[in-house]
């Protein structure tokens, strides 16, 4: 399950109206991790714990990087950092979640058509 690479640096890149923020995770996501995490910062899966607009997980070559960007605009009222980034962490223990409980449900799922085939003979 992937979690953040305590022992990596993070990167921030800086624009006048936005922080951008690569944090690495411990090596890869599965490509249904990263789905799962896309669905969940967006806000799309039922039961996620709200949006975290300008948050995305990608798989590069060394290991898997959450990136998000943070507005800085002077001219509005911008996102305080230190939630964003709280609710980065619980999307990241949510996809931890329902990625195990895929597996688990596709396990049983294999074992029930097992059965069957074993059944039919």
């Amino acid at each position: 399950m992937p979690d953040f690479d305590h022992h990596a640096d993070i990167k921030i890149l800086r624009d006048i109206d936005l922080v951008t923020a690569e944090i690495p995770l411990a090596g890869h996501a599965s490509p249904h991790w990263i789905s799962l995490f896309h669905k969940l910062t967006s806000g799309t899966l039922p039961g996620s714990g709200g949006p975290v607009p300008g948050a995305e997980a990608h798989d590069r070559t060394d290991r898997t990087w959450v990136i998000v960007r943070i507005p800085a605009s002077a001219a509005g009222p911008a996102p305080d950092p230190a939630a964003v980034l709280e609710g980065l962490v619980q999307a990241i223990q949510d996809a931890n979640v329902l990625e195990q409980r895929d597996s688990s449900a596709a396990r049983v799922e294999a074992a029930i058509r097992d059965w069957w085939v074993h059944q039919q003979r």
